[in-house]
């Protein structure tokens, strides 16, 4: 049987070939997936956390400080003395920082300066010279070295950051080190004994641990966390920190898992459709051939045998050269994203992933065989050696219809209802259900609705009306390439929906968590000038600027303690000029804080303050996103107030899309306007947020175009197949007349016909499955606030796309059956 079944490969290998591109196709989008997904994942978590590269967990501030900034450090150092002893723990590293300004060969710019982590933690890679070994020596960042024309042996002056006349020190460059995935670092790394004689008190960021050989992260968590006694300080794994990360974008981990699983469920559907239509036709065009087999002695279970056994070959053959274009094609997405701004730094290949793919793609194969092979297997060796009845056509694609329907209606409640839940993989489960049942319908409906369509355009001429005859003479073949094209359709529609209903939706949402670019600020002893406000609006890049004043007024603090208070506004129309999410006026007479306790008010409470013109009634309104202890009130209520008001602060907006070397062009620019003065705010998260966003989408645009193209295999696949089909019957129109451009348009007409319908139904239902998926995606990940946003653009360009993809699919066979011999394709069976 083997051998019969390898000669039979052999013989058909030309239909097969088509069968094998889909496998291809299919294994490889899966393995694509996988791999981009999971590498993007390990270099999403890498980006956010560069420091944990070689720590297995953190200790760190839980919520809220935990005392003074003095007390954070001295526990900290207490933490990192006391691990530094246990037996668990190979090293220990107190994450440290230090913000200061720094002068190098006649330019300012600031930065924040780290003492080097121990060499079993150390995460940076050195580029050129050498870690700092001794006192006054440190090393630089690339693009600092670059910016500032540094190089090994170069000096540089330190100072506390608007401290002009404090004393500096000088400290010389040994070594650079490279970015971690693009990520902006104006840092310094010295050493320790340097890093502790610098004035002023670090910013704590945790203390980082590694255990030792054999020791699993969670088992070093529960080791250690007994041993931590300080107040707000908590140990949590390598993982836990990147599983917070990611839900600071995504809301949770189970998006990008629900992504992968997605993208696996469409790529089943679609190849397993494409698969399931060729074979249909390649057990059709042997029917005879079978029944032959049948005649001479094979039994079914023979015959079975056979066809099942050339589908798990031609599914494993294929399925693994799949693999291997899988891992190719993600390792170019790999390298295209490297290039630009884009960095996905981990390459991750799954054994068990790959051999899951392999065995998807092979079990896939068998499984849409079985069909066709049962399908000829109930038909009398006799009975099959005539041509099948459009009866018995008619009673098996009834059958497959009311299946179709039964799957159809309750996937599509079980995908709405679960997706108003947080169970979003059971919503795609039933999305998968709902898609098969939806196709097995479309076998039956599409061929009278692409008759009826085809019945308007009939009388134009007789080819037409002979196009419009077939599309229900031979329903199978109709439906078919009807339902390769609605594929088609779908997918594009539904990722193209959902790929912009994402992007819209979470640049919204960065918008709103990050509305300010920049905010300029100067010492409290250095005021700004209108001379300021106008150098910044010069900088290059500075798209608007806003100002923050500031006026003061007194209020009763406690009964014993009365407190002058600054209050601050910014003129509305400035505001929202250099806002990303415009803000309503603020109400007269209210002032807002981040916190009414921390001031000693109460919200919604009355405030009663002292100004220039007497007092004056305020309610309390508690407002998260300023900052805390800030007192803000309207334009018009701080102007009467009756005090000059004062420059406080520049507010600046910079164009969408900056980059992280971009930005601090910016802030160093701002700098020399303004000495002294510095700029922060979310420009910067802004550019992590939208590289991670485009990352994203990077990767469902490449998986949308390996959908498609399965898709559009699927239709080749189809159209070429029935073209072969059909051999005799195109001989017989050509031996009574019929031209060769006459068929080759009754065929295009055909498969226009079908994609005309098919587009329409397959936007419907395509943005009726985005739809759903952004809602679920939603309920799953309540942090992004996903909305439906639908291309309008992009669905005329796929209703464009769908006609051209039905006319070339089906021009090319129809070209190349019109050229054949008459003679010899009457002559065929």
């Amino acid at each position: 049987m083997n051998t019969i079944i390898l000669a039979s490969i052999r013989q058909h290998r030309g239909r097969f070939i088509a069968t094998g591109i889909a496998i291809v196709l299919a294994v490889a989008f899966v393995v694509t997936g996988f791999v981009v997904t999971s590498s993007y994942a390990a270099s999403f978590a890498n980006a956010f956390n560069a420091d944990m590269t070689h720590a297995d967990i953190r200790i760190g501030l839980d919520d809220g400080p935990s005392g003074s900034m003095e007390d954070e450090v001295a526990q900290t150092k207490a933490i990192t003395q006391r691990l530094s002893q246990h037996q668990d723990v190979e090293s220990v590293y107190s994450e440290l920082s230090n913000f200061a300004s720094f002068s190098a060969n006649g330019s300012e710019d600031s930065a924040t300066i780290f003492a080097l982590p121990p060499e079993p933690l150390r995460w940076q890679e050195l580029v050129s010279g050498s870690w700092p070994s001794q006192p006054g020596q440190a090393v630089i960042s690339t693009n600092v070295a670059e910016r500032h024309a540094l190089s090994t042996g170069s000096r540089i002056s330190l100072r506390p950051f608007g401290e002009e006349t404090a004393k500096t020190t000088d400290l010389t460059i040994v070594g650079t080190y490279a970015l971690q995935n693009g990520a902006p670092a104006s840092e310094f790394y010295v050493s320790q004994e340097t890093f502790d004689q610098l004035p002023g008190t670090p910013l704590v960021h945790g203390t980082l641990v590694k255990g030792v050989a054999g020791t699993s992260p969670d088992q070093l968590a529960t080791t250690l966390t007994p041993t931590i006694t300080e107040p707000g300080f908590v140990v949590k794994t390598k993982e836990a920190v990147a599983n917070e990360q990611v839900e600071e974008l995504s809301g949770s981990t189970i998006t990008i898992q629900a992504i992968v699983l997605a993208f696996g469920a469409i790529s089943i559907i679609v190849a397993g459709f494409v698969i399931a239509n060729t074979f249909r036709l390649i057990v059709a065009q042997r029917t005879k051939e079978l029944a032959l087999m049948r005649c001479v002695g094979a039994t079914k279970g023979q015959i079975r045998k056979l066809i099942l056994g050339e589908s798990a070959v031609i599914g494993l053959s294929f399925s693994v050269l799949g693999a291997l274009i899988g891992i190719g094609v993600a390792y170019l997405i790999k390298m295209i994203a490297g290039a630009g701004e884009l960095q996905i730094s981990e390459f991750v290949v799954s054994p068990t992933m790959v051999i899951i793919s392999l065995l998807l793609g092979t079990a896939s194969t068998v499984l849409f065989a079985m069909g066709p092979a049962r399908n000829a297997l109930r038909v009398h060796p006799i009975a099959a050696l005539r041509p099948q009845t459009q009866e018995e056509e008619r009673r098996s694609s009834v059958v497959i219809g009311i299946i179709g329907t039964i799957l159809a209606v309750i996937g599509t409640g079980a995908m709405v209802a679960f997706s108003f839940t947080e169970l979003l993989p059971v919503a795609i489960l039933a999305g998968m259900v709902s898609a098969i049942g939806v196709l097995m319908v479309s076998r039956l409906c599409l061929p009278p609705m692409i008759h009826g369509i085809g019945r308007l355009i009939a009388p134009l001429n007789a080819t037409t009306e002979l196009a419009v005859a077939n599309t229900t003479r031979n329903r199978q073949r109709t439906a078919a390439t009807g339902t390769a094209l609605l594929i088609g359709a779908v997918l594009l529609t539904m990722l193209s929906t959902g790929i912009t209903s994402t992007r819209e939706s979470v640049l919204k949402t960065i918008d709103q968590k990050r509305p300010l670019d920049l905010v300029v600020q100067t010492r409290e002893d250095v005021q700004l000038t209108p001379a300021n406000i106008q150098a910044v609006g010069a900088v290059n890049r500075v798209e608007k600027t806003a100002t923050m004043y500031s006026a003061t007024a007194k209020y009763d603090f406690d009964q014993f303690v009365q407190l002058e208070s600054k209050f601050y506004a910014t003129d509305p129309a400035e505001l929202n000029a250099v806002l990303h999410d415009p803000v309503p006026p603020l109400a007269p007479d209210t002032v807002y804080t981040n916190d009414a306790e921390l001031n000693n008010l109460e919200n919604n409470g009355q405030l009663v303050v002292t100004t220039e013109r007497g007092e004056k009634t305020l309610t309390v309104r508690e407002d998260p996103s300023i900052d805390p202890g800030i007192l803000v009130v309207s334009y018009q209520t701080l102007q009467s107030f009756g005090s000059p008001l004062v420059p406080e602060r520049i507010l600046v907006r910079l164009p969408r899309g900056l980059n992280f070397q971009e930005i601090e062009e910016v802030q160093r620019d701002i700098s020399k306007a303004i000495p002294n003065a510095h700029a922060y705010g979310g420009a910067m998260d802004r550019a992590m947020l939208n590289q991670v966003l485009d990352i994203i989408l990077y990767v469902l645009l490449a998986l949308l175009a390996v959908s498609v193209l399965i898709a559009i295999v699927g239709v080749g696949n189809t159209a070429a197949l029935s073209i072969l089909e059909r051999r005799r019957e195109s001989a017989m129109l050509r031996a009574v007349g019929v031209t060769r451009s006459q068929l080759v348009s009754m065929i295009t007409t055909e498969a226009v016909l079908a994609a005309v319908v098919s587009v329409v139904l397959g936007i419907v239902l395509g943005i009726g499955y985005a739809w759903s998926g952004v809602i679920a995606i939603d309920h799953a990940a309540d942090k992004l606030g996903l909305a439906l946003h639908i291309p309008w653009l992009s669905v005329v360009l796929i209703i464009v796309g769908t006609l051209l993809a039905g006319l070339l699919a089906s021009y090319i066979p129809a070209l190349r059956a019109a050229k054949r011999s008459i003679v010899t394709d009457l002559a065929s069976t």
